[in-house]
């Protein structure tokens, strides 16, 4: 079974300046996997190696287990191979002269485990990667996903408490790394396994994690669930990086607590706030392209929720259609599923909002409030189509 890792105040510098890792707090529980994701030189494979025993950090506090293996403090510092971790690196680092049951096994016969138990575990993690056919083949005979699957197998093998994965799918095509990012983790959730996993690729973090610390110049800016980082991000930079699409200036027109009305392009609608606000701040408005809808202009149902614009541009990505829609001087992204486009360039629109309360971000000035706007007007939004 798995072993929660608690990181308490982590800071590391390679060189004088900004550090690369900047005060970083986390708590992966038992079982878990949690992904640190953002772009390079955020500190997520900084971490990943202080984690590991690979480096010493400057700061901080490390635990596995509720086991302290870094103190900076307290001058504690445990060697990688005493902290029971298995780790899978991106180059696969497997032995090339070895075929895959001796490459798995490798770990065991250094720790002394007798033949026969070697064989049984070898067999054992063989069957859970879906490499048991492969055991006899040379590992230079492998496609890379096998030799990833080697590699995860040799981690598994001799049960670590906690299993370090740093960016693993990278060197993989397009659709082997789709169909592998799946069956990794079916197959950690499978060993009951703490799982702390890198990568800078949002969908792959997405669909892989229990939970995701976004990080941006060494420091954490939210650590949440899959859901709440994808629909509230704590921040610009955040959204951004996970994808979001549409950021749109907008005017807080009434506020309570953490619910509140905007005026975008001329409407009124509803949000929630991140953090609480006053009326008349000045907010960010986050809509995800894929919860907007479109439909031909002149419809003869008329939703206040629906906004008039044109089609800028659109981009045929065969399974969707991306469309930049221009409403009110304002730009927006919009994608609807599907393999037939419905809307050229120039075509008249209705951009329909989505039915949720959008998400509303401080923005660093505040504004006041046009004359003549009744604030007790809301825009009402509507999912027809």
């Amino acid at each position: 079974m798995g072993a929660a890792l608690r990181i308490e105040g982590l800071s590391k510098a390679f060189a004088p300046g900004r550090p690369a890792i900047d005060d970083l707090s986390l708590t992966v529980e038992d079982g878990e996997i949690a992904v640190l994701l953002g772009p390079s030189g955020c500190g997520k494979t900084s971490t990943l190696r202080c984690v590991a025993g690979l480096e010493q950090p400057d700061a901080g506090r490390i635990a596995i287990g509720g086991n302290e293996v870094v103190s900076a403090s307290g001058g504690v510092f445990v060697p990688p191979q005493r902290r029971e971790l298995g780790m899978v690196f991106q180059s696969y680092a497997i032995w090339p002269h070895l075929d895959v049951r001796e490459n798995v096994a490798y770990p065991l016969r250094r720790r002394g485990v007798s033949r026969r138990e070697r064989a049984e575990r070898v067999d054992a993690v063989l069957d859970l990667v879906g490499l048991r056919n492969f055991a006899d083949r040379s590992v230079a005979t492998l496609s890379g996903g096998q030799a990833q699957r080697v590699a995860l197998a040799r981690s598994l093998v001799y049960e670590p408490r906690l299993l370090l994965l740093d960016e693993p799918l990278s060197n993989l095509d397009v659709a082997l790394r789709l169909r592998l990012r799946d069956e990794l983790r079916r197959i950690i959730k499978r060993t009951g396994l703490t799982a702390l996993f890198v990568t800078h690729d949002q969908s792959e973090a997405i669909a892989l994690a229990d939970r995701i610390a976004v990080m941006r110049d060494g420091r954490l800016l939210q650590f949440a669930t899959p859901t709440e980082l994808y629909n509230r991000p704590v921040d610009g930079f955040v959204a951004e990086f996970t994808g979001a699409g549409n950021l749109l200036p907008a005017t807080l027109l009434t506020a309570e607590e953490r619910k509140g009305v905007a005026l975008i392009a001329g409407k009124r609608l509803p949000v929630e706030l991140a953090r609480p606000a006053r009326s008349g701040t000045a907010v960010t408005i986050v809509i995800r392209p894929e919860n907007l809808r479109l439909r031909p202009a002149g419809t003869e149902r008329l939703d206040r929720a629906a906004l008039p614009g044109r089609i800028l541009s659109r981009r045929y990505q065969g399974a969707q259609t991306s469309y930049s829609v221009e409403i009110d001087g304002l730009v927006l992204e919009a994608v609807e599923a599907g393999s037939l486009p419905r809307f050229v360039e120039g075509d008249a629109v209705e951009v329909l909002l989505p039915r949720e309360p959008a998400w509303a971000l401080p923005s660093a000035a505040s504004i006041g409030v046009p004359p003549g706007i009744a604030p007790q007007l809301e825009l009402q939004t509507s999912d027809a189509a």
